[in-house]
């Protein structure tokens, strides 16, 4: 708690005296002035500021600062070295004392700390508190400059509660537009010069019809909870004020491990430093501005220290799972800071959670004690197999959450673990609080060859990342089959068969074959919800059915969003189908794709049905902005039934913003039957804002019953953007494009007997889709017509003679 305070008329004398009063009474005051729940007595500070504010000299600003169970600081600037120099001729302080505080640094009087501040000088100050059980230290490292104002956190600056409070609806949406053309301005310059940013526009960019449907397509269950929780309020105003506090003031510090291993961490301007240590040692803490330097040293001597768990090695750097046990101890390691980096961790053999033979010892109680925490010891077996406790702890996932510093000290799996084609069954994970949830929590290193059956339960409605194999890959995941059911009945987040959230990862000939039944759901895919940055997914295959009972932001078959230029799915298929309610975003492959990258030479024959909400539904993605989606087709039906069909079509749902498609067949039949009106194509619904396709032909009928067809088409609803050889079977519907501009070129019908032509037009070799260069590890695969495979139509030669 931080008081200014000013008095009028005292003198340097007086001050000296005060001074020395204030550090005998500091001590009585810090143990008469703390609660039960260390926080200071409403009376007691109300009679402290009274009694501060008629001793203090206004040019000498002084700032009380109270920590209720560590230390109290007293500051002053402009003339403290004649104050430090008056205590120390009266013998208040030591020459010692007298130069530390000349330098800036802290002194402890009558057990209470001291500093003063000079204008413009560094200090900094530390303090400790451990955790429970004395499992970690917690190191508050406060550096500041003297005369120069706290730095103020968005919520103190901005207060956006109070601001919100005063606004109505409009004032609400007004907010909504500021912050789209404040965080999107060189967006739309680039590409929208001269448009009028309003809130309909940016609407119509977010697919959506109203701010309410854009928080809820965001996670959030208002539009209150979305502007705050997006601090969309005042974003603007407070970004200039951090730019030019940590312009003038930012502040540095590096801290030196017991090792000699340093870190730094960059403008610590807000509250200073949190830091969690888990291992004992002298940590040095070094803070710098603008020249200046100051170092502290704390001893860290109290924490527990973790003894690794033993597991059976085959040689220095290979370790042996020979039951579960064995999973537990790799587990407990890991999540205590033991990573195997470097190291191979093999399955001996298949284990079954709820096989007795599995375990050295079911009934054991010695080794794990209360390893789920239910208050009860009962055998190992019994402890991570129980029902509606938290059965076993992820690889990874962290086991260590220090409330002080909001963080998890979840370490990372960094090893190989190799699964020898072996299977891990009756996996029970449930309600923990890590957000990384699977069999592993986060992996950067390389899982492969290896089957995991069971359930992850989660009851929640925090973000979570949940899969089958592990939450996050950072890593590699290779030749790995899912057969976990995930149950997640309101949890936000990222969720997949594999993985839920792979960022700059790699996921390669791996299957999902589980059938997933969410009731309500944020982002699912049959092998990751999130495929982010510079990743792959090569070779992965959904064959499993999804069943979306309630409603769902975004759903596909092999991921649910990707978000990134250089991110890439190649050679992959789903063969499950989709069915739902009210689902925003779904797709044979993928759901969304937003920045999206490569997607290519993949093939859904699964159906895909959504009633009610407005949907967009692509048998290969329901919705492209950027990216590439070429040589792909589908052969199962697309079928909407509700009342805003929105955009439903065989391959895309809704192409836009410079969205490139090439090389694409539909074989599956279009069902719309609806009150309302909307957008149906055999190839896109809709492709506009710089859009480019090029070689795309459709086979599949067209049922459309809706109250305006005029956005309906056998290639597309609508086309604003460029479309180059179009080629449409004759009766699938009265027409090849609903709505077109004059960029659309080139488009007829054809018949069955052309399709040796129409493959010599799919392997043709594509270097360049519009103006995207086709990078190498996207390059098209050829094509082929086997008789009595997928009816006669052309396949992928990597299919070999089958449909899958």
């Amino acid at each position: 708690m931080k008081k200014y305070i000013q008095n009028k008329g005292i003198t340097l004398i007086s001050l000296v005296i005060t001074v020395i009063i204030l550090l005998i009474l500091a001590t009585v005051a810090i143990t008469t002035a703390i609660d039960s729940n260390g926080l200071f007595k409403k009376a007691n500070q109300a009679k402290e500021e009274m009694r501060y504010s008629q001793i203090m000299e206004s040019k000498s600003m002084w700032e009380i600062e109270k920590k209720a169970d560590k230390y109290t600081y007293e500051k002053t600037a402009g003339n403290a070295s004649d104050v430090i120099n008056k205590l120390y001729d009266q013998g208040t302080i030591t020459a010692e004392e007298r130069d530390k505080l000349l330098n800036g640094e802290v002194i402890i009087v009558a057990g209470k700390e001291i500093v003063f501040e000079q204008e413009g000088q560094l200090y900094l100050t530390l303090s400790k508190s451990y955790g429970a059980n004395n499992e970690y230290a917690v190191v508050y490292a406060m550096p500041k400059i003297g005369g120069i104002p706290e730095f103020q956190t968005y919520e103190e600056y901005i207060k956006p509660q109070e601001v919100l409070a005063t606004k109505d609806d409009a004032g609400k949406e007004t907010i909504f537009v500021e912050y789209f053309k404040y965080i999107m301005k060189d967006y739309f310059e680039q590409n929208y010069p001269g448009q009028e940013i309003t809130l309909d526009f940016i609407l119509s960019l977010m697919q959506v019809a109203s701010i309410e449907e854009a928080a809820n397509m965001m996670g959030y269950n208002s539009v209150d909870e979305m502007l705050i929780e997006e601090q969309m309020i005042g974003y603007a105003e407070y970004q200039e004020y951090k730019t030019d506090y940590n312009a003038n003031y930012k502040k540095y510090i590096t801290i030196t491990k017991p090792d000699g291993t340093t870190s730094s961490v960059a403008n610590t301007s807000a509250t200073g430093l949190r830091y969690a240590i888990i291992e004992n040692g002298i940590y040095t803490f070094t803070a710098t501005y603008e020249g200046q330097e100051v170092s502290k040293n704390i001893d860290i001597t109290d924490i527990m220290q973790y003894k690794e768990m033993v597991l059976a090695k085959e040689d220095e750097n290979t370790y042996l799972i020979n039951s579960i046990e064995d999973l537990i101890k790799l587990s407990e390691n890991v999540n205590h800071g033991q990573e195997y980096e470097g190291k191979t961790i093999k399955l001996m053999r298949s284990l079954d959670f709820n096989s007795d033979s599995s375990y050295e010892n079911a009934t054991d109680t010695t080794i794990f004690g209360d390893y789920n925490t239910d208050g009860v010891v009962e055998g190992i077996k019994a402890e991570v197999t129980k029902l509606d406790q938290r059965g076993f702890i992820p690889i990874g996932g962290g086991s260590l959450w220090i409330e002080e510093t909001s963080q998890s000290l979840n370490y990372a799996f960094k090893g190989i673990f190799e699964g020898n084609s072996y299977e891990i069954n009756n996996l029970h994970v449930e309600n923990q609080n890590t957000q990384g949830l699977g069999l592993f929590g986060v992996n950067y290193g390389e899982i492969k060859n290896l089957k995991v059956s069971g359930q992850i339960k989660v009851d929640t409605s925090e973000y979570k990342y949940i899969g089958g194999i592990t939450g996050y890959n950072y890593g590699i995941i290779n030749n790995v089959e899912n057969k976990v059911e995930l149950l997640t009945p309101n949890v936000r987040g990222y969720i997949g068969g594999i993985c839920g959230y792979n960022s700059n990862g790699t996921i390669a000939n791996c299957k999902n074959t589980q059938a997933m039944t969410f009731e309500s759901i944020n982002q699912f895919g049959g092998i990751a919800g999130y495929h982010n940055g510079v990743s792959m997914i090569l070779e992965c295959s959904n064959t499993a059915d999804i069943t979306i009972t309630k409603s769902a932001s975004i759903v596909g078959g092999i991921i649910g969003s990707n978000y990134g230029y250089e991110s890439y799915i190649n050679k992959c298929y789903n063969t499950g189908n989709i069915n739902g309610e009210s689902i925003g975003y779904v797709g044979g492959i993928a759901g969304n794709g937003t920045y999206a990258g490569w997607l290519v030479n993949c093939y859904n024959t699964g159906n895909i049905y959504v009633a009610s909400g407005e949907v967009n539904i692509g048998g290969i993605k329901g919705y492209q902005r950027f990216g590439c989606i070429a040589n792909c087709y589908n052969t199962g039906t697309m079928e909407y039934v509700g009342e805003n069909p929105r955009r439903v079509a065989g391959i895309i749902g809704d192409q836009t913003t410079a969205g490139k498609a090439a090389n694409l067949i539909n074989l599956g039949e279009i069902k719309v039957k609806s009150t309302g009106s909307g957008n149906a194509g055999g190839i896109t619904s809709i492709s506009y804002n710089l859009s480019y396709t090029k070689n795309i032909f459709n086979f599949g009928n067209l049922t459309v019953e809706m109250a305006n067809t005029a956005n309906v088409g056998s290639l597309t609803g609508a086309i604003f953007g460029t479309l180059i050889n179009g080629r449409y079977l004759e009766g699938t519907w009265t027409k090849a494009i609903g709505n077109r501009s004059a960029d659309a070129e080139e488009y007829k019908k054809c018949t069955l007997d052309e399709l040796e032509t129409i493959l010599s037009t799919l392997n043709e070799e594509q270097l360049v889709v519009g103006d995207y260069n086709v990078p190498d590890n996207a390059r098209f695969s050829r094509w082929k017509i086997v008789e009595g495979v997928n009816n006669g139509f052309p396949i992928f030669e990597w299919q070999g003679g089958t449909n899958e």
